[in-house]
């Protein structure tokens, strides 16, 4: 079996064409470009140029790192890389595994991820969800069933099992074989794919458990076919979480970075930054965040945004500050920002405030 990365590079023998993703056995292959039933996180998932990438929450996105540095693009709308936070994972001997995590500018609508903390166990049934090519024409090889890769490429899902763990490429990961006799939405990741998420659906909801970077093919393979047979590898995202949860729990204003651009980065330098706890470098009348829930963002949409500088979206009307009243007033603002400030932080990490 030959092991190839799922991007535009030489493996041993396999040339790897750039933009494909999971190939499905179902059908004529051109289904599953919506959410998943019981969706794990579709939306989570997007672009880094041709290949994929999953965004994780609290500005952080994760993907292969042989997909590279830069922009995403989730849900249609581009996201711009923060300059200097891309942050390469190491496997547990300290050498480099292929994946790499950096923040966005702008917090997308989206949830948080849960990364799982122990790997999918064997015969455990995943999701497999990235961006790529369609299926083609079917074909053979050496008596093996499988597809020629077409035109175009779309967001797709598909399914399939986990054989076990491994090593793949300096990564450590879990394999999943593309079966005849598989699931009823049976995928294989193919080139293009890289960057990808596989879920894992528990008990207490789904997870992120894996994300898709290498594939492997029989000695002498076509290039751009599928076989039954072939094989998918995902990094195991268990091995990497400590250092992924280490990353994006980190508030915005505490992690080293120029998040927002402006070249100044965290406090008390960025004055976007309410002090070292706050989440974002942007003030929280510029965030795009509704941070007072009152359905109105920012500065001049929002009412209780006096200017685009103003630190709290603040809810309702501002009490009257008179000589008699100042103290209590200034309470009440107080409080009130507080509040603000909170659900600015938990619109930010993906949490329910």
């Amino acid at each position: 079996m030959l092991c190839s990365l799922l991007g535009s590079l030489w493996i041993g023998a396999l040339a790897a064409p750039p933009a494909a993703a999971v190939l499905l056995a179902a059908g004529d292959g051109s289904g599953n470009t919506g959410a998943p039933p019981n969706d794990p996180g579709w939306a989570n998932v997007g672009l880094r140029e041709s290949l994929s990438c999953v965004y994780l929450g609290n500005r952080w996105v994760l993907t292969a790192n042989h997909a590279g540095f830069g922009d995403v693009v989730l849900g249609g709308i581009s996201y711009t890389a923060v300059t200097g936070s891309k942050f390469r994972l190491q496997n547990p001997d300290a050498t480099n595994a292929d994946l790499q995590m950096f923040k966005i500018v702008e917090p997308p609508p989206l949830p948080a991820l849960v990364v799982g903390a122990l790997p999918p166990p064997a015969g455990a049934h995943v999701t497999l969800i990235g961006n790529g090519r369609n299926r083609g024409p079917a074909t053979s090889f050496e008596g093996i069933p499988g597809w020629q890769w077409g035109a175009g490429h779309s967001l797709r899902w598909g399914t399939n099992q986990v054989d076990g763990l491994d090593t793949v490429l300096g990564t450590e990961a879990f394999a999943m074989t593309f079966d005849e006799a598989g699931l009823a939405d049976e995928a294989q990741a193919v080139v293009g794919d890289s960057g990808g998420a596989v879920f894992h659906r528990t008990a207490g909801g789904s997870e992120l458990v894996g994300i898709l970077y290498a594939r492997g093919t029989f000695e002498g393979q076509p290039g751009q076919t599928s076989f039954f047979g072939n094989e998918s590898y995902a990094a195991d995202l268990s091995v990497y979480r400590a250092q992924i949860v280490a990353h994006t729990s980190l508030p915005g204003c505490a992690d080293g970075l120029d998040d927002d651009l402006d070249g100044l980065g965290d406090w008390p330098a960025d004055p976007g930054c309410l002090d070292a706890a706050d989440v974002s470098e942007e003030f929280g009348c510029s965030d795009g965040i509704d941070g007072d829930g009152d359905g109105w963002i920012d500065f001049p949409e929002d009412p209780g945004c006096a200017s685009a500088r103003d630190h709290y979206e603040q809810p309702g009307s501002a009490p009257a500050l008179g000589p008699a009243g100042s103290a209590a007033a200034a309470v009440l603002l107080g409080l009130a920002g507080r509040r603000a400030l909170a659900r600015r932080r938990a619109a930010l990490s993906g949490r329910a405030p």
